[in-house]
């Protein structure tokens, strides 16, 4: 959350190749500009009427906390969040404002949240979560953002909450738990 301290800096970019480093100046000028000045247009994110090219910023009390590269108005690149004690939060990658490849979360303490994968914006491949503890909360399997294959949740305590496979796009399996207590009548 943020609160009213929280400002947004702007870090235009100078001509980007096909993963912008190559053609970056040694030196790229910080212009800090209001929140205001960046409008969203529908998928787009834009600046004085063009779409925006470079890095926002957002930091809270001077401390840094996001940091999202803007290709054409559009994400573009690593984006990365860090916690206000300055541990990483998340990584991103985005391709023309589609996430791709491999994100990462973590918890406060620098454990691993989550690792997700995607391909052309949805999910692919196995997911992973993690409780706060270090355990396994989930081990998911997607192909081109649909369920595929064996799915299991598990509770914090390492009970399983919901196991069950994917085929053909039908459920087998426990899906939840729900006890039952029996109610006498007298």
């Amino acid at each position: 959350m943020l609160v009213a301290v929280a400002r947004w800096l702007v870090i235009p970019l100078f001509t980007l190749g096909a993963f912008g480093a190559a053609h970056w100046s040694t030196r790229v000028p910080d212009v800090e500009v209001a929140r205001s000045d960046l409008v969203m247009h529908g998928a787009v994110l834009e600046r004085n009427g063009a779409p925006f090219d470079g890095y926002v910023v957002e930091r809270e009390g001077g401390v840094l906390l996001r940091r999202t590269p803007y290709r054409e108005g559009r994400e573009d690149g690593l984006a990365l969040a860090w916690y206000a004690n300055g541990q990483l939060r998340w990584q991103r990658s985005y391709v023309a404002g589609h996430r791709e490849g491999v994100h990462r979360g973590y918890w406060e303490d620098g454990r691993v949240q989550f690792v997700r994968h995607y391909r052309a914006d949805v999910f692919e491949g196995e997911q992973v979560g993690f409780h706060r503890d270090g355990s396994r909360a989930e081990l998911l399997h997607y192909e081109a953002g649909h369920e595929v294959g064996r799915q299991t949740i598990w509770r914090a305590d390492g009970r399983v909450e919901s196991n069950f496979t994917m085929i053909n796009g039908r459920r087998y399996g426990l899906v939840g738990r729900m006890d039952c207590v029996s109610i006498r009548s007298e």
